[in-house]
């Protein structure tokens, strides 16, 4: 088995995104992989391709390398804080759905955080984080905010 660095994976895919404005998808990345870099394929069985791309671009993360998602990862987040602050509640996966012309659909949400369930822990978690709280009073087990 091929061993890699991740941290040299995760440097040339910082560089690749700097270069084109987006993260490469596994096919561009197999095609352009130096010699002493491992396959796409590779690093998906190993540690998931996605989160490794997560990992090189934090928040700037555009739609993990898919193509047609024009949405961060933190316009994402903010798209669901949003709703949160004009409903006093976190959307259920079928509202979301329902108003799915306004933001990324519930299943991009999936792909990017693992569950619906786990998108609303992050944009939670990122409230919680926030100076003054964002506008939530509570966070999702109810205890007092920020």
């Amino acid at each position: 088995m091929m061993q890699y660095d991740r941290d040299l994976v995760v440097a040339a895919i910082r560089s690749l995104y700097a270069r084109h404005g987006r993260p490469p998808s596994q096919a561009e990345w197999d095609a352009g992989v130096a010699p002493d870099q491992p396959l796409a394929r590779t690093i998906g069985r190993r540690s998931g391709w996605s989160s490794v791309v997560r990992e090189a671009l934090g928040d700037d993360e555009p739609g993990a390398g898919r193509k047609g998602s024009a949405w961060s990862r933190r316009e994402m987040i903010e798209a669901l804080i949003k709703a949160y602050d004009e409903n006093e509640a976190w959307p259920s996966g079928r509202s979301w759905e329902r108003i799915a012309a306004k933001h990324p659909a519930r299943r991009i949400y999936v792909r990017l955080f693992g569950s619906w369930s786990g998108a609303i822990d992050a944009a939670a978690a990122e409230v919680v984080r926030r100076p003054g709280g964002g506008g939530l009073s509570r966070r999702l087990d109810g205890s007092p905010a920020g």
